[in-house]
C-alpha cells in the first residue's frame, strides 16, 4: 500500500505538467505549515490563498479541462484527478471538498451537447474567473459556478437542488 508522504513524494506521472501540478501543490501546504492549516480550519476561514494558487498554476484548466478545450496540456484524467485528489485530502478536507464539488459541477457540463458552455467554461478556467470569491453566502462560492455556466440544463438545476438541499440540511444541523 502506498501511503502519501510529502515530504518524500516520488510518484509516477503520465506527464511532466501533472507532476508539476502535484509538487506545486505539496510546497503551497508545505509552506503554508500545519499550524496554519489547522488555525484556518478550526476558524472556518474561507481559503482565499488555496483559490489565488489554483487560478495562478492554472489548475483547473490543466487538470479539469478535457482535451480540445484547453492548452495541448490539459485532459480530463481520472487517473491525475484521483491523484490530486489524495494530495487535497491529505492537507484537508475543506481543499479536497472543494475540488470535488468542481469535478462534480463540471461533469455534466463536458458530458453535455452545449459547446458554447463548454468553451466558456475552458475560457473560464484560463482566466481564472471561476477561482475567487464571489460576494455573498458560501452557497454562491465560486465552485458552485461551474453549474451556473451550462445555463438551465436539468442536470445542472437537479445537481444544484441537490447541494442546496445538503447544505440546508448541513445548516440546520449545526444549529
Amino acid at each position: 500500500m502506498l501511503l502519501f508522504n510529502p515530504k518524500q513524494y516520488a510518484r509516477e506521472h503520465a506527464d511532466e505538467r501533472s507532476r508539476q501540478v502535484v509538487l506545486k501543490t505539496i510546497e503551497f501546504f508545505e509552506s503554508k505549515g500545519l499550524k496554519r492549516i489547522k488555525e484556518d480550519d478550526q476558524a472556518a476561514e474561507w481559503y482565499e490563498d488555496f483559490l489565488a494558487f489554483i487560478k495562478e498554476e492554472q489548475v483547473f484548466a490543466t487538470m479539469l479541462t478535457p482535451a480540445g478545450y484547453g492548452a495541448e496540456d490539459a485532459r480530463w484524467d481520472m487517473w491525475r484527478i484521483s491523484e490530486y485528489n489524495e494530495v487535497l485530502a491529505f492537507y484537508g478536507l475543506c481543499y479536497w471538498y472543494a475540488w470535488q464539488v468542481s469535478i462534480l459541477g463540471l461533469g455534466p457540463i463536458w458530458m453535455g451537447d452545449n459547446e458554447d458552455a463548454k468553451h466558456r467554461t475552458a475560457r473560464r478556467h484560463r482566466t481564472g474567473e471561476l477561482s475567487s470569491r464571489p460576494q455573498g453566502e458560501i452557497s454562491k462560492s465560486p465552485l458552485l459556478e461551474f453549474l451556473r455556466v451550462g445555463g438551465s440544463d436539468r442536470r445542472n438545476m437537479r445537481f444544484l437542488a441537490t447541494l442546496e438541499m445538503t447544505r440546508g440540511e448541513n445548516e440546520r444541523r449545526q444549529r
